[in-house]
């Protein structure tokens, strides 16, 4: 994306090299005039010193005999501070920093920004007042014949590039006119001067033949001297610009006296550039024409990537501008939710609307959450902050906890959302858990946001490739949704930009999370892409490489005989029953599958026995929902047969009806391996297979535990002391820094553990830290103390743990981290 002020600093070097042309153009025009020499070398001095607005310009002549270097000639400004030294001369011996650089070493300039600071080389040519200056030699035939200086004598200068090469540049024009003896030598050194130009100079008469052509354009065309001689300058020319000239600009230039136009020249390789041409009568010849013209392709070329750039970064300040007012609506509409729903809460006395309201707020700050995290993550990426974070997790945990916050979502436009994950994924892998999350949660954001009620998404995840411990990941998001075009296929990965941009779009959204995603998987080494037809649907595709973890699930706590067990599953939908019949497959348990409820009751009417131990059952079916179906089961079998209820609609919403008709539990789609596999076990028999279950309830589990909790803002003290309320711990709070000390000093041993927030008022949480690890108490150096901040940056953290903390805890905090750290410092788990 286009920097504006890198667009800026362009065009001012365009308009700076643009008048440093017509400057050389200028002083190169002069010389070829009759005017005395002497004052024509003066104006060039002036012209010179003015336009690199400098305090002195001179032009000093070497006597080779007398072995100094005499100031022939010079410019002023007439600052006050700045003195003239015309007719005074200096030595110039080995050992002297000009005739060291110049004469022994060949060397093309001499800069110094500040004469004070360059040693005693340089503060001898400081004697004249100067503070800052360019040495340029001059040579004649290859033989050092003179310098020409150009002197800053207010204070120290740092010398540009430019401004060096433009010294260079005159040096070159001045370079045969330092001595004149007669006027034959005064001819040849004009001679040397305009053929040393880099620039086509030449004289034609008004029919277009040349009379005198210097090196610069014979080098400028390819051409040599005598073929342009022989063919004119029509041979430079297409047709159409030789018209242009003969008819339109020799005339305008006779007329005038002076005519600047550009043309198009072609090389006698063929190559065409473009000339800006000076072109002037003389008073020698008042039908003759001079010309001095310059390469300026480059330039111009330069120009159309300006204009280019320019038009982009308009479109890109556009594109922010809209992002902008998406931004505010995106943002208002969960705050309109929160604020609103706050206000219902407040206002009912019935427990349930006041838990539906807080669903709802919940609901909003999660998608609020998500924008922010979003938006600091380009940030990041744009800074080059942003880093992947690797670590060990459970992989179908993490997309179970994915599709439970897509759920509801689904649920609102009654969608269908199945997960279908590879057998051969290992249960743990090493990646970033929280981005690769991040990416998931987007692509299923966009495919229910774009696909229409009762429509189909398809989460899906293979492994590609295994090579030792590395896996290569396949998924797969697809909808059958409106679909994308070419067109917008092609800016889909764009920041602020949309398939959908216009304003009265129909579907809302950012238009930054496409491009997040894209430079996450990029970061972690992978690619991105869409394939699409429209109105048909998009599947959205990303392939990454991961590391095989080891085995992090829970250990076995029974032992169950899995071909024994019998399994009916009744569901409309084929990706569901597919599902049973691989888990079955790869589990051992007998799976018998059926698409309607009339087929689930002609398996069961010829049996007295029942041939199943457990029927899942599809809440929304066809002709026959599983309500009705579970109250034929149960009518028939009674508590022989154990059902269970799958849906995607939340429990509480079934619940009373599931339960009248005999319903025994429930498990949500998408389904997944765990959840199912811990639903069956749960519901066995107990007189035909053991079961030893394991309390994962944390209640009391920080009975007899202390900790400190620093925090200056009260809501968020209250949501801490919330959150572990039920684990038996206890906690003492300070407002700030200087609070907690007190607290921790007055009694170290009390305490086993120290949330710290960083930002408080007095003493941050940074300085506390340190103040904590100095003091005299026994356990300073050992309490494990935690960073509590929104700050989530790396440097944030490297700042946390230099202060002397063990660990940090992003805001807003989430429960399974907060627990995992507590676990970790003060169980040792």
């Amino acid at each position: 994306m286009p920097d504006v002020e890198q667009l800026q600093s362009t065009v001012d070097s365009l308009t700076k090299r643009l008048k440093q042309q017509e400057l050389i153009s200028a002083i190169s025009q002069n010389f070829i005039s009759t005017t005395d020499m002497s004052t024509l070398i003066n104006d060039a001095l002036f012209m010179i010193g003015t336009f690199m607005n400098v305090s002195r310009v001179f032009l000093g002549k070497f006597n080779i005999d007398a072995r100094i270097v005499y100031v022939e000639h010079e410019w002023c400004s007439g600052k006050p501070g700045v003195q003239r030294i015309l007719s005074e001369s200096f030595p110039l011996l080995p050992g002297h920093i000009l005739y060291d650089s110049f004469i022994t070493r060949g060397e093309m300039n001499v800069v110094c920004n500040n004469i004070e600071d360059g040693g005693e080389l340089w503060k001898r040519l400081g004697k004249y007042g100067a503070k800052a200056a360019i040495y340029v030699p001059i040579f004649v035939y290859g033989v050092f014949r003179g310098v020409l200086a150009v002197d800053e004598c207010i204070g120290k200068r740092i010398w540009q590039e430019s401004e060096i090469h433009l010294v260079k540049l005159v040096s070159n024009v001045l370079a045969g006119i330092i001595i004149r003896s007669d006027t034959e030598e005064q001819l040849i050194r004009m001679s040397s001067i305009v053929n040393s130009s880099p620039q086509f100079i030449a004289y034609v008469n008004p029919n277009g033949r040349f009379k005198y052509l210097n090196s610069g354009a014979c080098t400028l065309s390819g051409y040599t001297e005598a073929e342009l001689m022989e063919a004119g300058r029509d041979i430079l020319f297409d047709k159409e610009t030789n018209v242009r000239i003969r008819n339109e600009f020799t005339p305008q230039t006779l007329e005038l006296g002076m005519f600047q136009y550009e043309v198009p020249m072609i090389r006698k390789n063929g190559q065409a550039c473009i000339l800006s041409v000076s072109a002037f009568t003389t008073d020698a010849s008042p039908d003759g024409i001079g010309i001095i013209a310059t390469d300026i392709t480059q330039i111009r070329r330069l120009e159309k990537e300006l204009i280019a750039a320019k038009e982009q970064a308009e479109q890109s300040s556009l594109a922010k501008s809209n992002f902008l007012s998406r931004m505010s609506h995106e943002m208002r509409t969960p705050m309109n939710a929160i604020i609103g729903m706050t206000t219902i809460a407040q206002s009912s006395k019935e427990l349930e609307r006041k838990e539906y309201c807080l669903s709802k707020i919940n609901e909003a700050s999660i998608h609020l959450l998500g924008m922010i995290n979003d938006i600091l993550d380009m940030s990041k990426i744009e800074a080059g902050k942003f880093e992947i974070n690797y670590a060990e997790f459970r992989f179908e945990p993490m997309i179970q906890r994915i599709t439970d916050m897509m759920n509801f979502r689904v649920n609102e436009k009654r969608q269908n959302l199945l997960v279908r994950l590879d057998k051969d994924i290992p249960a743990s892998i090493i990646s970033d858990e929280q981005r690769l999350a991040q990416v998931i949660i987007n692509l299923l954001s966009n495919a229910i946001k774009f696909t229409p009620e009762e429509g189909e998404i398809i989460l899906k995840v293979k492994k590609l490739a295994e090579e030792g411990s590395r896996i290569t990941l396949h998924l797969d998001v697809s909808d059958n949704g409106i679909g994308i075009s070419k067109e917008q296929k092609d800016r889909l990965f764009t920041l602020f930009e949309q398939a959908d941009g216009s304003i009265a779009r129909k579907y809302g959204g950012t238009g930054i999370g496409l491009a997040l995603s894209k430079n996450i998987i990029e970061l972690m080494g992978g690619t991105i892409w869409v394939d699409s037809v429209m109105g048909k649907g998009a599947t959205f595709s990303f392939e990454i490489t991961v590391e095989k973890g080891e085995d992090l699930s829970p250990p076995e706590v029974s032992v169950i005989d899995w071909g024994k067990i019998r399994i009916l599953a009744v569901d409309d939908s084929v990706e569901v029953l597919d599902y049973f019949k691989e888990l079955a497959f790869s589990v051992g348990f007998q799976c018998t599958t059926t698409l309607t409820g009339f087929d689930a009751l002609h398996l069961l009417e010829n049996s007295d026995a029942s041939p199943f131990d457990l029927v899942f059952v599809d809440w929304r079916m066809p002709n026959m929902n599983g309500i009705e179906l579970t109250l034929k089961i149960k009518e028939k079998y009674g508590d022989k047969i154990v059902v269970i209820m799958i849906s995607a609609a939340e429990w509480y919403i079934i619940e009373d009806e599931a339960k009248a008709a005999g319903v025994d539990g429930f498990i949500p789609k998408p389904l997944f391996r765990s959840v199912l596999i811990e639903c069956i076990r749960s519901h066995i028999d107990e007189n035909k297979y053991t079961i030893e279950a394991a309390d994962q309830s944390v209640d009391s589990i920080f009975t007899g535990y202390a900790i400190l909790l620093a925090e200056d803002v009260e809501i968020n003290r209250e949501i801490v002391i919330s959150l572990l309320d039920e684990t038996g711990i206890t906690i003492d709070s300070a407002e700030n820094g200087i609070e907690a000390i007190r607290l921790f000093t007055e009694a170290p041993a009390r305490y086993g553990l120290i949330l710290m927030d960083i930002h408080m008022p007095e003493m941050d949480g940074l300085e506390a830290t340190r103040r904590i690890r100095r003091s005299a108490a026994e356990s300073a150096l050992s309490i494990p103390i935690i960073a509590m901040t929104a700050n989530v940056f790396r440097e944030d953290i490297e700042r946390c743990l230099a202060a002397g903390m063990n660990d940090h805890i992003g805001k807003p905090l989430d429960m399974d981290i907060l627990m995992g750290k507590l676990k970790k410092y003060l169980l040792g788990t």
